[in-house]
């Protein structure tokens, strides 16, 4: 059966992208959780994105969305979405009430503040990255994805003292299903900007997700 909402194609109308993030997003069968208020959308489209924090340059509606080529955030994430689809069945055959979804540079939309550009401005989640730490930055550019499992049920069946609960050590057969997860992202061009990384669903109790900050996209399922 499936538990998942499929994430629709319908292009959005000048409304729904007036309504800001959540309802853009939602469309997607993606449901945006910020425990940080990160972003404020007011207004028409065409209306800056106010962040919070310091250093943080006020961004178009658009120019939040927008990456480099045609892609958007928006066909990115419905992008990942597709390709989770396997994984997450599986996840939820080990849990039917666990909770799905990833956070990082993509969910926020931009790099954290550590990341920052050739005149010392905050980078998007897409952009080139010239420092870290005031250092020059030679690591991989582009955006991540961190994949997360809640699950209070999950998760103690591990040791107290795991630091990493993969959910694959919880089921052999999920090891080549993420692994093609990764492999049908890397093979796909909207994805051509995420880094080249072996994708992993990290365990957290509800607790220790609570704690987190910045934002967090879940998958909605449906039925049991």
């Amino acid at each position: 059966m499936n538990h998942l909402q499929p994430f629709n194609q319908t292009p959005l109308t000048g409304e729904q992208r007036a309504a800001g993030t959540d309802t853009f997003l939602a469309t997607l069968g993606i449901v945006v959780k910020e425990t940080e208020p990160l972003f404020l959308f007011a207004g028409a489209p065409s209306s800056e994105v106010r962040i919070s924090g310091a250093n943080r340059l006020p961004l178009s509606f658009e120019d939040s969305l927008v990456v480099r080529g045609d892609a958007s955030r928006a066909q990115i994430v419905q992008t990942i979405g597709d390709a989770a689809q396997p994984s997450l069945e599986s996840i939820l055959r080990l849990d039917p009430n666990a909770r799905i979804g990833f956070r990082g540079s993509l969910v926020d939309g931009l790099n954290n503040e550590t990341k920052l550009g050739m005149n010392g401005e905050r980078v998007a989640f897409d952009g080139i990255v010239a420092t870290k730490n005031g250092k020059p930055y030679t690591g991989p550019q582009g955006y991540d994805a961190d994949f997360f499992v809640v699950s209070d049920e999950l998760a103690a069946q591990f040791a107290k003292k795991t630091f990493f609960r993969d959910i694959a050590a919880l089921d052999g057969a999920l090891k080549g299903t993420v692994q093609e997860f990764g492999n049908a992202m890397q093979r796909n061009p909207i994805l051509g900007e995420m880094k080249t990384e072996l994708p992993s669903f990290r365990i957290y109790t509800t607790a220790e997700m609570a704690k987190k900050s910045g934002s967090q996209y879940y998958f909605l399922h449906v039925g049991k």
